[in-house]
């Protein structure tokens, strides 16, 4: 399985994009705003790059999740629901629809988090911006 992100808005308190999942739209995604000054915790998306997706317990969520290993800078990397980058904390959030102004929502936008747990096992992620600086 193949888990593209690609960023695709970008605004100094939030970065939406789309995620691809074998190369067809799964969702929208919401992240921290990117930054090249130092990293702010939990305030900041995670480097664009490639990384090994591995679905694991959370602690904080006491459920199985997707997580992203080997983020320069960053622990516990996960994929989940919610609505803003307040619920972000440096994680990628995925829902099934955005306003393309800081939310993405859906009717549980849990839901895309599980359908993306019953595929994956040791798969990878790619994390690109659309945007050069």
């Amino acid at each position: 399985m193949k888990i593209l992100v690609a960023r695709t808005w970008y605004d100094e308190k939030w970065t939406g994009g789309i995620m691809l999942v074998d190369y067809a739209m799964f969702g929208y995604t919401l992240e921290d705003p990117v930054r090249f000054t130092p990293k702010i915790p939990e305030k900041t998306a995670i480097p664009a790059g490639l990384y090994e997706v591995r679905v694991d317990m959370s602690n904080r969520f006491k459920k199985l999740m997707p997580r992203l290993l080997s983020v320069p800078g960053f622990t516990g990397v996960r994929i989940h629901g919610g609505t803003t980058a307040a619920d972000t904390g440096g994680c990628i959030l995925v829902a099934k629809e955005t306003d393309r102004a800081g939310k993405v929502w859906g009717a549980r936008s849990g839901d895309l988090t599980q359908k993306l747990l019953a595929a994956l096992g040791p798969h990878w992620i790619e994390v690109i911006n659309t945007r050069q600086w």
